[in-house]
């Protein structure tokens, strides 16, 4: 598809669409994007801000941005994560669990802080026109047809509740199925030790038998805290009700008297507790239409790749459009190549729920990290676990699902000739890795 001179609409004008409208413009198109929300809202840092979350940023979404040329701009203002500080009880240590080579981060940054940057390049491009305060009404089902006289394509990057794949869906051109999780989310902001400090660089996690409480770092002293749990029983998201008994909840269920973190003042009223959903759907395409980011593969936040996926459909789609094709079948092939990998993170999403909130504590779980920090630490340039290839490489998820999967498999028959640590760098277990290393790439 020859996308320059021709016009490209972008509905939503998040992370995703801001990042689309970006690429479509260096490539020549002129694009007209379309957002509900006003402009103050990505220009100008409210007082109270009300989503308060952090994203966390990897390879996946750097790549993307990297080829916006914007991938300088964003990293003075982020904070590395080199993996995860672990809070097991109230009473007992902390412990770090490394994401990789001591190098390998991943990355926190605020919500606010990227969506100014790609705000700011879109007002400074020539050839694209922000709509602002410009709500599409969803039950206009005349809306596809007048989109698609003006335009030579539509692209929808308007969230998990997107309009257009509501119109779609309802005109019989798509099917959605909506997973919601039997737990949500309160955002939970906190003070804490200085991101200077190396304990401060990592993911925070307090994980307890039916619920967690994480944080991402900010500013100085400042993290973005989100509470997991289901809505009602003891700490449920229900039973904090006022402001003692959520302070309540949150000192003595996971911080501790002792803790280096503590709530801020924010008010309850201004974090309400939300439901945790996803989204199934297929095709992502009609005709000129196309479905992008959460609009297309809404993942639940417990991999840190929901930002980075959509930004990776920003890349993908770059590499299939070099081809002379119509939009229609530029929009097939991107759907055939990216909706399994879609599922695969949808996937990996949901296990790390557990892996984050249970097998943080757990022994076996504990015992194979241990391991697959063992191997990347000995052999660097052979061994990738499974979080590796997701976070820090360019393997499609769905390679990375099943590769990983088979890498645990055969390191749980070797943890059970060798389970204790000091006996890995016996001869016999040095041979044992190696040819378990040898097994995984002749697979």
């Amino acid at each position: 598809m020859s996308i320059a001179g021709k016009k490209f609409a972008v509905i939503g004008a998040g992370i995703v669409g801001s990042a689309l409208a970006l690429w479509l413009n260096s490539e020549g198109a002129m694009v007209s994007v379309y957002e509900r929300r006003n402009a103050q809202a990505f220009l100008k840092k409210p007082k109270i801000q009300k989503r308060n979350i952090n994203l966390a940023l990897s390879h996946r979404g750097l790549k993307s941005l990297n080829l916006l040329k914007l991938k300088d701009k964003i990293m003075p203002v982020c904070c590395p994560m080199y993996g995860r500080r672990i809070y097991p009880s109230v009473e007992g240590p902390a412990f770090f669990q490394p994401y990789g080579l001591p190098h390998q981060a991943i990355y926190s940054v605020s919500r606010f802080d990227l969506n100014l940057m790609l705000h700011s390049a879109l007002e400074a491009a020539n050839s694209i026109k922000v709509l602002y305060n410009n709500t599409l009404n969803a039950e206009d089902r005349g809306l596809l047809v007048q989109l698609e006289n003006q335009f030579d394509g539509i692209f929808w990057c308007d969230g998990i509740h997107s309009i257009g794949r509501n119109i779609l869906e309802g005109l019989g051109y798509v099917t959605t199925k909506v997973d919601k999780a039997s737990y949500g989310y309160r955002e939970v902001p906190l003070n804490g030790p200085l991101i200077k400090n190396k304990e401060a660089q990592a993911l925070h996690i307090w994980p307890r038998d039916k619920s967690m409480l994480i944080a991402l770092p900010q500013a100085e002293g400042h993290y973005a805290g989100t509470l997991f749990a289901p809505f009602v029983g003891s700490g449920g998201l229900d039973s904090t009700t006022n402001q003692e008994d959520f302070q309540h909840t949150i000192q003595t269920i996971y911080l501790g008297k002792d803790s280096p973190f503590s709530l801020t003042d924010t008010p309850l009223i201004n974090l309400p507790a939300s439901w945790l959903k996803s989204v199934n759907v297929g095709p992502w395409n009609y005709g000129k239409h196309l479905l992008l980011g959460d609009a297309a593969h809404a993942i639940l936040p417990f991999y840190g790749q929901g930002m980075n996926a959509g930004l990776e459909d920003v890349y993908v789609l770059s590499e299939i459009a070099t081809d002379n094709k119509s939009p229609d079948e530029i929009f097939s092939a991107f759907y055939a190549r990216r909706k399994i990998d879609g599922d695969a993170i949808k996937t990996l999403a949901e296990r790390n729920y557990w892996n984050m909130k249970n097998g943080t504590v757990n022994k076996e779980q504990l015992l194979y990290k241990k391991f697959e920090q063992f191997l990347l630490t000995r052999f660097p340039n052979e061994f990738k676990g499974q979080y590796q290839r997701v976070s820090f490489g360019d393997e499609p998820y769905h390679k990375a699902l099943d590769n990983g999967d088979r890498v645990f498999a055969k390191c749980q028959v070797f943890l059970r000739n060798f389970s204790r640590p000091e006996d890995w760098v016996a001869p016999e277990a040095i041979t044992a890795c190696k040819s378990l290393l040898t097994s995984f790439h002749a697979d």
